[in-house]
């Protein structure tokens, strides 16, 4: 495994790897280099197809044989040359480098008489030249004042990289470890010159309106600018390796492309490319048809681009089943079409007819009549727990204790009976019992716990104003109390119907924990008097936070346990669009959803806007459908809706839980308040009534318009 060395730095500022910026700049060591190839071994260099042609890039190093450190991962290089010794004598030469690498010296000042003379086939730190036997050459006789040819190779894989090249002159001690490298002013950068295309452009054949593009690449750059030529015309911004064409007429054919390219030394030119184009005679087809579950869009889309005028006229399409397309637009791509229609009824399918649409050929060709191509309206929605959340382990809320609030209910259900079962629920997420002596609840209500009393790990207790009403009805022991307010006496409404804050303080009087409540949304509203509990469903979030809380899985909540969250079928059903505030002949409304892929049977369910009566229950038999709707007016209902603002509640029918409740504000005359798209978390001002199907989209809210302002409804 390589490590760092701490031996001579080696700082990348201290390189130049630079094209060469005058031809008279001629001393330095030419760099190729060849990014993103995989293994060490120099061979997974010199086997690339793209070695010796094709290059990344290349540039003139400045700062003797030595290439830049800690650069890549992945890449080879090779660093080139003319050697000049000062003095004639036996040289002895020393390569360093991290991974592999081969050095090679020459007879003379071409390649062709190159040999191998020293080797890496592992990797050193950088300038450390005796690792192994093979990084030192034999004594080689060199005249001064000749010119050699001198070539490295290395190969990197991954970690850290470093190449250098060192000398021992005739008569000078061996390098040490650490040693500079052949100096500057003994080399001359071998291959400096013009650029050298490796790849030219070639002949392209294409349809008018299609695209084509023609490539080049170099294989020696040295800092060259790129300029495509079209017909002896340069192309504006046309500066890179790829020239892109798009919407070829056929009055393009025949035009002439090459590419220039030049650096200091001088600029070549690629070879030429012809383009043809030819007629196009084939007709546009219908390639696609669908709706992405809007009920009132439909997306088509041709074999290619069309022309705006016939694909925007709404009279060239039809659907059947009596849908009416209100209007045609042409997408930005040139070859879809949005269709604007009456609504579509979920999961029918339907056949959209296409004619006299064409395309954009120069003598343009017509689609088909009565091209035919079928859709259903269907969509995938998203799994319904981003509509309801996902309830999460017991566990801490705040980073200063391990306790939590767990379960809080502030405003239970009346009883024939009077007890009392309000409570608040503490839970220990420690794997040991936490001692509570000296704690106590604090806020707008009070609690001091007594000196020894514990809460076991993992475990839960009970507080609440009467405890012995909360023992008797859920079969509890050691619920503790009473829990009091500022009114003396009082034990029938402790926690505030209508909010309040509660704290946990412990023997310092630190706040441990703290939570406002509200009745109102964000806060669930069926906690708000329709027996439900508040729960802390989601801890993370914070116990102040009203997302970390939900509607208590059944009524009554569950004090003193962990409030399991039960999966029944009728939980996909939702509150979907109330239309709240009418004038004959309109309605008051309540509109149901079916967020599931699986019809629901919903008998004996309950419709109601007071927690305590069930004003409205579905007869035996009544399904709702698959992504299907049930919409009920007040005349079915037996009962108005408060257009000033109120609570409505879906009920199971077995009373045992609210399966959803919408609280809104005070209404505006014939505007509908609903989800879009259908199922969704928020309730929004729509742009028109849409009972018993798909909702319409949101009303687009003026500038300043407070009547927009009404907040997401709450469910449970």
């Amino acid at each position: 495994m390589k490590r760092r060395q701490l031996v001579t730095s080696l700082s990348l500022l201290a390189y130049l790897c630079v094209a060469v910026s005058a031809p008279a700049q001629s001393n330095g060591v030419m760099r190729e280099v060849w990014l993103n190839l995989s293994g060490s071994a120099v061979a997974d260099l010199t086997n690339s197809s793209a070695f010796p042609s094709i290059p990344s890039f290349d540039g003139v190093l400045t700062n003797g044989f030595e290439s830049p450190t800690n650069v890549y991962d992945n890449y080879g290089q090779r660093l080139r040359a003319l050697l000049i010794p000062p003095t004639t004598g036996n040289y002895i030469f020393l390569i360093a480098s991290d991974d592999a690498s081969q050095l090679f010296l020459s007879t003379n000042d071409t390649p062709a008489g190159k040999r191998l003379i020293a080797h890496v086939d592992g990797w050193t730190s950088p300038r450390f030249y005796h690792v192994e036997a093979g990084q030192k050459s034999v004594a080689v006789s060199l005249t001064a004042g000749q010119r050699y040819y001198l070539e490295a190779l290395m190969k990197e894989g991954g970690g850290n990289d470093n190449l250098a090249v060192a000398w021992q002159k005739p008569g000078d001690a061996e390098p040490a470890d650490g040693s500079a490298p052949i100096p500057n002013t003994n080399l001359v950068a071998y291959g400096l010159g013009r650029p050298v295309f490796a790849l030219h452009p070639r002949n392209a054949s294409m349809v008018e309106n299609g695209a084509t593009n023609f490539s080049v690449q170099l294989s020696r750059s040295l800092g060259a600018s790129l300029q495509w030529v079209r017909n002896g015309t340069n192309i504006p911004g046309a500066t890179s390796a790829t020239c892109a064409l798009g919407s070829l007429r056929l009055a393009d054919s025949g035009s002439s492309f090459y590419c220039r390219a030049t650096n200091s030394y001088g600029a070549t030119n690629s070879n030429t490319a012809i383009l043809t184009v030819t007629a196009d005679t084939t007709r546009p087809t219908i390639s696609y048809a669908q709706s992405f579950g809007e009920s009132t869009l439909v997306t088509v889309g041709f074999s290619e681009p069309v022309d705006p005028v016939s694909a925007s006229n709404p009279l060239n399409f039809f659907l059947n089943n009596g849908v009416a397309i209100l209007n045609a637009a042409l997408l930005d791509d040139g070859s879809a079409v949005l269709l604007r229609t009456t609504p579509l009824a979920w999961g029918t399918t339907y056949p959209v007819t296409v004619s006299n649409v064409r395309d954009l050929a120069q003598t343009p060709n017509t689609i088909l009549p009565n091209s035919q191509h079928a859709f259903s309206v269907s969509y995938t929605p998203l799994p319904i727990t981003y509509v309801l959340g996902t309830n999460e382990p017991a566990g801490p809320s705040s980073r200063r204790t391990a306790l939590a609030f767990s379960e809080i209910i502030y405003h239970p259900a009346d009883r024939a009976d009077g007890k009392n079962l309000e409570f608040i629920e503490i839970y220990n997420s420690n794997p040991w019992t936490e001692d509570l002596s000296g704690h106590r609840i604090s806020g707008d209500v009070g609690y001091a716990f007594p000196a020894g009393t514990t809460i076991q790990a993992l475990g839960y207790l009970v507080v609440a104003p009467n405890p012995s009403d909360v023992q008797s009805v859920y079969g509890l022991a050691n619920v503790l109390g009473p829990l009091t307010n500022s009114t003396p006496g009082n034990t029938t409404n402790v926690l505030d119907n209508g909010g309040a804050t509660i704290r946990l303080r412990d023997e310092l009087d630190a706040v441990l924990l703290e939570v406002t409540y509200d009745d109102q949304p964000p806060w669930p509203v069926a906690a708000d008097g329709a027996g439900h509990s508040l729960v802390l469903a989601r801890p993370s979030y914070g116990e102040g936070d009203p997302r970390a809380w939900a509607a208590s899985d059944r009524v009554g909540g569950s004090p003193g346990a962990y409030d399991a969250y039960t999966p029944v079928a009728t939980r996909s059903v939702f509150i979907n669009e109330i239309l709240a505030h009418t004038d004959p002949p309109q309605e008051d409304s309540i509109e149901l959803f079916n967020y599931s892929s699986a019809a629901v049977d919903l008998s004996g369910c309950v419709l109601s806007d007071d927690p305590t009566t069930n004003k409205f229950r579905l007869a035996a038999g009544t399904t709702i459908p698959a992504r299907g709707f049930l919409a009920f007016t007040a005349t079915q209902l037996g009962f108005r809706l408060n257009a000033a603002g109120e609570t409505v509640y879906f009920v199971a029918a077995d009373g045992s839980r609210v399966l959803n409740a919408v609280c809104f504000r005070a209404q505006e005359n014939g505007v509908v308040f609903g989800r879009f798209p259908d199922g969704a978390p928020a309730f929004r001002r729509l742009s028109s009534v849409t009972l018993g199907t798909n909702n319409a989209p949101p009303a687009i809210q003026q500038r300043g318009d407070q009547r927009a302002a009404i907040p997401p409804g709450q469910q449970r």
